[in-house]
């Protein structure tokens, strides 16, 4: 136990480091790297809040799980930040640097979260059905998003020499990948309850 312990924090740390070289030296597409560091943060949050063989009770493992995310995505952030672009710390004040804490970097830590919740759930305790969704959603809502961004990079961005898209446009886009992630996860909380079953309420 003790040996795949540390196996899995070494393979985590490893894909972290190198993926974020690979960001930094232009050699991955943003999303293939945001995937990849998604990957390396979730293993390394799984492996070191079930080594317990006990499992804590969910708002504990989110807690935890979130505190060791946010450190992690802040950490990289602002390493990013100061390769990609330095000279961005001169006009950082208290509130530019608030509003990259709650509105990049939190988003950001929530989602390697949403999936070692959904993780925990299948595999160590069972939740129950709003928990289970919450948590889906707000991985679907990137992963939809991620999809469309591959689909149009790869098949339409190519073909448009002149773009342009307003506000609105971009807001009806939103709320619909929104959607979309929404209807996703009402079916894999069905496919959840069906398999492993809600959790039971107590007294």
């Amino acid at each position: 136990m003790v040996e795949k312990f540390k196996l899995n924090l070494i393979v985590g740390f490893t894909i972290l480091l190198v993926t974020v070289w690979l960001i930094w030296s232009h050699r991955v597409w943003d999303w293939t790297g945001n995937l990849l560091l998604l990957g390396a943060m979730v293993l390394i949050v799984w492996t070191l809040l079930v080594r317990e063989k006990k499992p804590a009770k969910l708002l504990e493992f989110f807690i935890k799980s979130l505190i060791i995310s946010y450190a992690v995505i802040g950490i990289i952030w602002f390493i990013n930040l100061t390769v990609t672009a330095p000279w961005y710390y001169s006009y950082l004040n208290s509130e530019s640097l608030m509003n990259i804490l709650i509105f990049n970097i939190l988003p950001l830590a929530l989602l390697p979260v949403a999936i070692s919740v959904i993780i925990y759930g299948m595999f160590r305790v069972k939740l129950r059905s709003w928990e289970i969704f919450l948590s889906g959603w707000y991985m679907f809502i990137f992963a939809v998003q991620a999809a469309y961004s591959v689909w149009w990079t790869l098949f339409i961005q190519p073909y448009q020499h002149h773009y342009y898209q307003s506000g609105a446009g971009a807001t009806a886009l939103d709320m619909l990948l929104a959607l979309l992630a929404f209807l996703m996860a009402g079916v894999f909380t069905i496919a959840y309850v069906a398999i492993i079953g809600p959790k039971e309420t107590e007294g």
